[in-house]
């Protein structure tokens, strides 16, 4: 994470920065706290498989569930178990043999799981899984195109898939129990070059993206309603999507430095601490995945792409 104080290198070039309607109460800077989690080392999500995008991941039915893009375009995904973390299923394709240029989105709505893609003219797919069937692939109702590889998140019962459209604008279209909403642009204005993240948090949303000139910003869904865009504080900065989890009552903010290392920023629902860069030394030319997987035993894992086009993984714990 390129900041004003430790690594150097300029800003890249401003551009549009995603402003808006400044959020109800603005978080502060919190002085850099002891560290809460302890960071066990970075170990090859095992197969061998090569990615070439992003990972995704998800918690459903008592497993952890990584999903990648492969060098032909196709989704591939591997899991384990809660009750077995070291053992791993191996990488199998997603059936229905569909390709996309982006990274997947995944999420769990109504006891299935969800798998999000968009297709080279950039129209959005998805296919449902029970674990031990997958529907075919469907085009989310509405017609819309994204540039960029979508993200999706649950919170009181609906699921909302955000996207970013052609002129840089993020969009949402919402499940729920009366079907799909249909596109609408978020509120608030403010444009990205490149693919939001979003997650839950203490019953609201908190989607992440970055500007034109890589600060990064952070906007909440709450009561309905989306509150606006803040400044995620502390310099921090990324030309990639970033990552979100929470976890230990506390929302995780991950992102890729201009130096390819993995940064972490933690927000206690008042206050920020400082951007942290992970120990190991992992590097990665992609977008983090966080996933918290405290039910089962305690634990936060991030997983990455590496230089080598490998998926790694390393675990945080108490």
């Amino acid at each position: 994470m390129r900041r004003i104080t430790g690594l150097t290198a300029a800003l890249g070039v401003a551009g549009a920065m995603l402003v808006g309607s400044p959020a109800t109460a603005q978080p502060t800077v919190g002085t850099a706290r002891t560290a809460d989690v302890s960071w066990q080392g970075w170990a090859e999500v095992p197969g061998g498989q090569l990615i070439t995008s992003s990972p995704a991941v998800v918690n459903f039915r008592d497993h952890e569930y990584v999903f990648a893009r492969r060098a032909d375009g196709q989704i591939v995904h591997n899991a384990r178990s809660d009750r077995t973390v070291t053992y791993w299923s191996g990488w199998n394709p997603v059936p229905g043999g569909r390709t996309t240029p982006s990274a997947p989105a995944v999420a769990v709505h109504n006891n299935m799981l969800y798998v999000f893609v968009r297709d080279d003219a950039g129209r959005l797919f998805f296919t449902t899984s029970t674990r031990t069937a997958w529907s075919a692939w469907t085009e989310v109702p509405g017609g819309g195109t994204t540039p960029s590889a979508p993200t999706a998140a649950v919170v009181d019962g609906a699921l909302h898939l955000i996207v970013r459209a052609g002129n840089g604008l993020l969009a949402e279209n919402v499940h729920s129990a009366t079907g799909w909403s249909g596109w609408s642009v978020l509120p608030g204005g403010g444009t990205t070059p490149d693919a939001p993240a979003v997650t839950a948090y203490n019953g609201t949303l908190r989607l992440a993206a970055h500007a034109d000139d890589g600060r990064i910003y952070l906007n909440t869904f709450a009561s309905g309603v989306w509150t606006g865009w803040i400044l995620v504080p502390g310099n921090g900065w990324t030309a990639g999507p970033l990552g979100l989890a929470a976890y230990g009552g506390e929302l995780r903010l991950f992102a890729r430095g201009g130096d390819d290392r993995l940064y972490m920023i933690s927000y206690d629902g008042t206050a920020f601490d400082s951007w942290t860069p992970l120990p190991g030394n992992g590097l990665t030319r992609s977008g983090p995945a966080a996933n918290d997987y405290s039910a089962y035993n305690g634990d936060l894992h991030l997983f990455v792409r590496g230089l080598d086009d490998k998926v790694y993984f390393n675990t945080a714990r108490p």
